[in-house]
């Protein structure tokens, strides 16, 4: 239950206002908050959109630094120095996935509330929950093992390669969905390009 009484004089700036996802979908009903959710989740769903293509961004700066981590083993270039400066800066780039999963998590949670359906043909598209597995880089995806195949107009992920999370494969409303076969998703990412 939430309490609705405003703070007196001066201190009326400081009310807390609540979203329509932070009430029940009863509450929502009695203090008619219908318009007011579609309108959160218009806002919700684009934001989380962005922190995925922010957490990508983020997954490639970490698999960049972990190879680069160790092509530089490989070149002789050891000591502390350098060995506490490449593992400051996979902290840093770990710091900074957490804080972008946290956000899509938030924006993703507060969209389930509202009661917002997922999937291919509807408006928050293949936003989906996020796992640990999702925010994984395995070793192999910091290898150059990626094929061309189909006269080289698109990478095929090689078969030593654990299945790619979704995060990678959904770009934008409904592209692709993590339940879609790797020939489904190449043809839906084909059809995206031509677009």
């Amino acid at each position: 239950e939430f309490d609705f009484t405003l703070p007196p004089g001066k201190l009326l700036h400081t009310a807390k206002l609540y979203f329509p996802s932070q009430f029940s979908k009863n509450d929502r009903e009695r203090y008619q908050l219908e318009k007011l959710s579609d309108l959160e989740s218009s806002i919700r769903i684009p934001l989380a959109q962005e922190e995925i293509i922010r957490l990508r961004d983020a997954l490639g700066v970490k698999a960049f630094l972990i190879r680069e981590g160790r092509q530089t083993g490989k070149s002789g270039l050891t000591g502390t120095a350098s060995l506490t400066r490449s593992q400051s800066r996979l902290q840093q780039a770990q710091i900074r996935i957490d804080q972008i999963a946290s956000r899509y998590k938030h924006h993703f949670s507060a969209l389930k509330e509202l009661g917002i359906s997922f999937g291919i043909g509807t408006e928050a598209g293949a936003l989906q929950d996020l796992t640990d597995s999702d925010l994984g880089i395995t070793s192999t995806w910091t290898e150059q093992d990626i094929n061309f195949s189909r006269g080289g107009k698109r990478p095929t992920v090689g078969a030593s390669i654990t299945a790619v999370p979704w995060i990678w494969k959904c770009f934008g409303p409904g592209l692709v969905s993590k339940d879609d076969t790797e020939d489904v998703v190449a043809e839906k990412i084909d059809q995206f390009n031509r677009q």
